[in-house]
């Protein structure tokens, strides 16, 4: 089967979607936890120093 094929089959074509769309999530999910992370981190480094 070929690319072309595979993209018209609409299964296909969901599928691949929500993969993409878990991955987007999953990154922009790890990016905000690093954010919050890193705030906490510097409050507690901030409360420490006090």
């Amino acid at each position: 089967m070929t690319a072309e094929g595979l993209l018209r089959d609409r299964a296909v074509t969901a599928e691949v979607y929500t993969q993409l769309l878990a991955r987007e999530f999953f990154y922009h999910n790890v990016q905000s936890i690093r954010r919050n992370a890193a705030a906490l981190r510097e409050r507690v480094e901030d409360d420490l120093d006090r």
